[in-house]
Order: C-alpha cells, then structure tokens, then sequence
C-alpha cells in the first residue's frame, strides 16, 4: 500500500480544512494516508488517519517575516518525515508563496511533490507572488479542483501540461440537524449567500432594486446575505456583516431554498466551498457571472443558474418558487463527485506521473 502525506503548509486556511479531510477520508481507501499539521487541527479526524504536528505559530502569523520562518519550518519538518516515512506522494495542500523558491532544495524528487491548489492560483496572477509562482510552478505535480481550473492553468503554463490534473472537489458530507436558530425563516421561501468575499456591490443593487419595486415583499420570499461591509435589513432582506459561526452556518443551509453564489470578479480559477455544499445539500444554486458557475450551469442546468444583473438575479429567484425542477441533475452531481471517480483520478495520475 502507497504512502500519502497530506501537509498543511500554512496553519490560517479553515475555509480548505473541511475539504482537505475529506480528501483524506477518501483516499483512506486505497492509501496509507498521513497528515502534518498543528495540533487540534482536526479534532475529529478519522484514527486510521495518522497526525504528525510541526509547532503552531499561527498568532506570530501577522508579520510576514515570521510567516516565512514558519514555513520554512514546516518544509523541514516534511522532509525529515519523509526521510523517516518515506512517502510515495506528498500532497501539499497550502503553502506560502514566500519560501517557493527553497522548494528545490527541500524536494528533489519533483515527481512526489503533488500540489493540490486552492484559490492560491488566482493569486499567483498578481505581482509579487507572479514571479515567485514561476520559479517553481515548472518542477512538480500540479491537481486542480475542476477541469475549468485545469484548462486555465494550461493555458498560462502550456510548457507543463503533461503535469497539471484534476483531481475533482468531493461532495459534501454534511448531514443536517433539525434547525433549532433562525426560526423566523421556518416555512419561508428563503435564499442565503453564506460565503467569504461577497460581491457588497451586487448585494447594494439587490438591496436598491427591491426599495423601488418591492419583488420580494410581494412574492414572499426571503434574503439572508453574508456581507463584508454591509449591514442592512427590512421585511425581507438582512445583510449582515458579523462572523458566523459553524452552527448557524449549517442551519442557515438547512433553512434555505435556495443558495446565492456571489462573489467579486476577481473569483477566477478556484471552486466555490459554499457552491459545493449548496447542491451537496440539495439546493438550488443562483450565481454571479463567474466561472465556476459557468461551468456548474453547462453540467447542471436544472440547478443552477448564472445571472449578470440583480434584476436576473430577482427574477430568477421568483422563477424557483414558482416551479418544480427536475431533480436528475443532483444525482449527476453526486456521480461526478463520488469517491470512486477521486480514485479513478487518482490512478490515471499516478500512471502518467511514475511511469
């Protein structure tokens, strides 16, 4: 049985945490699969799992000259883990851009060193971390979350096409418990956007338009909307501003109708968290005109909408509560994201990779 080695390479990304476990959990599966990280990070973490901890400096994090020490910590715990372990693979799945040029002289089986991307490549398009990016992008394995992403990354790296892979983002396994918040919106026809970097621009809109025509108070529907800056309520919208914390994340999500995916336009080449766990909880999905939600319409076009305006955002809305959608295409979502096709992904790389 091959050796993983899933490694946390920054110790502030909890958005990627629930993503990364279940990743592990999948490939548990086929893989003897390790972790690195800092304590309590995955408190509930399957056993057959194996935590290794490298020292939490996550409160010196601000200065980036501490952040890089810490880094260049981390890799140096890795490769002593790898030098005891030996890995197969080495799946690092954050990282900072700052110490990427020492790569080479931590890794030098560029082939083990598999790079599970994020939102980090929409990042890499900005000076500096442009530059640092190139130094290194050459050398190793790179997984992308959506095949979207993957033709992207092609097309601004097509030196190393033959080293760039999907490895498709799993389903979401939550299971709902009986809401107990927000029983304001119980029997409502409710839309939520729950996410981090919301478009404020796009909620300003929404929030004007519905002042003027009223669509939402006359066909009783509801707006909860994560915001960045915005605090705003009436009879059928609240923006707000403040943290959520994972419990009324959650029941928001099992209150909810529908999920409204609204980010800026600068959200390119990376997949959506809330996006995922929307239709992995049987939501109908609305979203702005970014490219995950291009590609999430062309596959699914029963249950999820891209819209440009809040006025085809309002609309699209009302369309939802008036009609009974297919279904089909929920089960098609599961089927692409299934464990069994993470696995099949996983074997054509490793074909192509150590052959």
């Amino acid at each position: 049985m091959k050796k993983i080695l899933f490694v946390e390479g920054l110790s502030n990304h909890v958005g990627h945490k629930k993503m990364n476990k279940l990743f592990m959990e999948i490939f548990m599966k086929k893989y003897e699969v390790h972790t690195l990280c800092f304590s309590d990070w995955y408190f509930d973490l399957s056993p057959n799992i194996i935590q290794h901890f490298y020292i939490d400096t996550k409160e010196f994090w601000i200065k980036k000259l501490t952040r890089t020490f810490s880094a260049i910590n981390i890799l140096t715990e890795i490769k002593k883990l790898d030098k005891k372990l030996k890995f197969d693979i080495i799946i690092m799945s954050t990282f900072s851009y700052w110490v990427t040029p020492l790569w080479p002289f931590f890794f030098r089986n560029y082939n083990k060193m598999w790079i599970l991307h994020h939102d980090d490549l929409d990042l890499s398009r900005r000076y500096p971390y442009k530059i640092f990016f190139y130094i290194f992008v050459k050398r190793y394995v790179h997984l992308t979350l959506d095949s979207f992403i993957k033709k992207g990354m092609m097309e601004w790296y097509p030196g190393i096409s033959d080293r760039i892979f999907e490895l498709i983002h799993p389903h979401e396994r939550r299971v709902l418990k009986e809401p107990s918040l927000w029983k304001e919106y119980q029997n409502k026809f409710l839309c939520i956007s729950i996410g981090r970097g919301a478009s404020d621009d796009f909620f300003s809109e929404i929030i004007s338009l519905e002042e003027k025509k009223h669509i939402l108070k006359k066909n009783n529907v509801y707006l909860y909307l994560k915001s960045s800056k915005i605090k705003y309520e009436n009879e059928n919208i609240i923006v707000n501003p403040n943290y959520l914390s994972e419990q009324e994340y959650n029941e928001l999500l099992g209150r909810a109708s529908v999920l409204f995916v609204c980010y800026n336009n600068n959200y390119h080449l990376r997949v959506s968290g809330q996006l995922l766990d929307g239709i992995s909880n049987y939501k109908y999905v609305i979203g702005n005109d970014i490219q995950i939600v291009r590609a999430y319409e062309e596959r699914y076009p029963d249950i999820c909408k891209a819209i440009i305006t809040g006025e085809d955002f309002l609309n699209q809305l009302i369309l939802l509560k008036r009609n009974n959608y297919n279904e089909i295409d929920f089960k098609m979502f599961f089927k692409d994201h299934s464990d069994e096709k993470i696995l099949k992904q996983m074997n054509q790389i490793e074909k192509i990779i150590f052959r």
